[in-house]
């Protein structure tokens, strides 16, 4: 669901994601008034008014964004409570901290404040990958003929995106360096990070095994990797019966080259600017 869609048809919407991936900027284009709480000359102010009624706050054409909500927590409370007494929709937009300590809040939102979540820009939204193939489609079509779509990307633009990265409002690189940077050390936290739960991986539960590959000649190498690992499945459901694992859906080298194909032995060969979704 788009953010346009999204305020339209909540009360509240909290866009949440990480650091510098554009959500004031996303709330500010939907917007009609905005608060912005960090705003150095009104900022006492607010904080003011916040202890006094934090109702005050509120006021302003809707959608109302509010910015950096979580510098005045009890905003999350009048937000909920606002909502209920005027029973609208596209009321309130928040943007700031990705999480609601239940500490400082008399609600966690459930059912009142919906959650939209922002990633970095694929290729595909920042207009250099030409979006030619669909990862879903060929999820549910594996079949789906993808020989000779080909990439206009060259292999020193790539690198440039790779070091750019997909964040839009970052332009600094002291203030990469100055952030703090986390490993995944345990599954369940690029799990949590993706929004997905149990349920979503017993429910859907499809996967492919992917190959990241420079150049052409490092190919046949991807190709037998992912084939390895492939069989290794099979072998384990030969002997396990009862507990088998679920075989690859796709089998997938992801590369820097032009042209699109699937291999003999089912791999296929996806450039990188011809993918989205």
């Amino acid at each position: 669901m788009t953010a346009q869609n999204m305020v339209a048809a909540f009360g509240t919407t909290l866009i949440i994601g990480p650091k510098w991936c554009g959500k004031t900027t996303t709330g500010e284009q939907k917007a009609k008034s905005i608060l912005r709480m960090q705003d150095p000359d009104r900022r006492e102010g607010y904080f003011a008014a916040a202890s006094a009624k934090p109702s005050l706050l509120l006021k302003g054409e809707n959608p109302r964004l509010i910015d950096e909500w979580q510098m005045a927590p009890v905003l999350w409370d009048a937000v909920r409570t606002a909502e209920d007494q005027r029973q609208e929709e596209g009321l309130f937009i928040l943007t700031g901290s990705t999480s609601v300590d239940n500490n400082t809040v008399m609600h966690s939102g459930t059912g009142r404040i919906s959650r939209m979540k922002m990633y970095p820009m694929s290729l595909f939204e920042s207009k250099e990958s030409n979006g030619a193939i669909f990862l879903k489609k060929i999820f549910d079509d594996p079949n789906m003929d993808i020989d000779g779509i080909r990439s206009e990307l060259t292999v020193e633009e790539l690198i440039f995106f790779a070091c750019r990265g997909g964040w839009p409002a970052i332009r600094s690189a002291t203030t990469i360096r100055a952030g703090k940077k986390r490993c995944f050390t345990d599954p369940s936290i690029p799990v949590a990070a993706m929004g997905l739960s149990p349920e979503y991986l017993q429910t859907d539960g499809r996967y492919a095994l992917i190959e990241f590959k420079l150049g052409s000649r490092e190919i046949e190498e991807g190709a037998k990797h992912l084939l390895k690992i492939s069989n290794l499945v099979k072998k384990h459901n030969e002997k396990e019966k009862q507990v088998p694992l679920r075989e690859p859906d796709l089998l997938i080298i992801i590369t820097s080259g032009e042209m699109a194909y699937s291999r003999a032995d089912g791999v296929k060969v996806i450039p990188i600017g011809t993918l989205r979704d």
